[in-house]
């Protein structure tokens, strides 16, 4: 399974990169926020899997905006997040099964590479649940 990891940091993309080569063989590359900031797109048919952290440096949710677009793709998404920006009313048990909160979800969120299921609207339903703010939408 070819595999793009898109993250903050680089060190964090290669400890996944080691990890799922090592237990699954996946082929992996990786891209920062930046250097796909940069480029405009994912060229996401060259891929069957893309995990993605949910926020840039700057807590944007560039991962959330980008998996929009690739969600229309065969691709299957992973998304991971790190820090805790629930709404109200609404907790980590209300994740989509792709998308895993790590301090509390690291054990779940680093087997779901081989079994998780292609979930449409996955961005969506996360911009609702975390507290997003999405730079298409007009602030006044």
């Amino acid at each position: 399974m070819k595999t793009l990891i898109i993250v903050n940091q680089i060190s964090l993309a290669k400890s996944i990169q080691r990890y799922i080569k090592f237990l699954y063989q996946y082929e992996s590359s990786y891209l920062t926020f930046a250097e796909l900031l940069s480029k405009g797109a994912v060229p996401s048919s060259e891929y069957n899997l893309i995990i993605s952290d949910v926020y840039n440096d700057n807590f944007v949710d560039y991962g959330l905006q980008y998996g929009l677009l690739l969600e229309s793709s065969e691709c299957k998404l992973i998304f991971f997040f790190t820090q805790n920006s629930y709404k109200n009313n609404y907790s980590f048990k209300d994740l989509p099964q792709n998308a895993f909160y790590l301090p509390l979800q690291l054990k779940e969120f680093l087997h779901s590479f081989d079994r998780v299921p292609r979930i449409e609207n996955s961005s969506s339903l996360l911009m609702t649940i975390l507290n997003s703010n999405p730079i298409t939408s007009s602030h006044h």
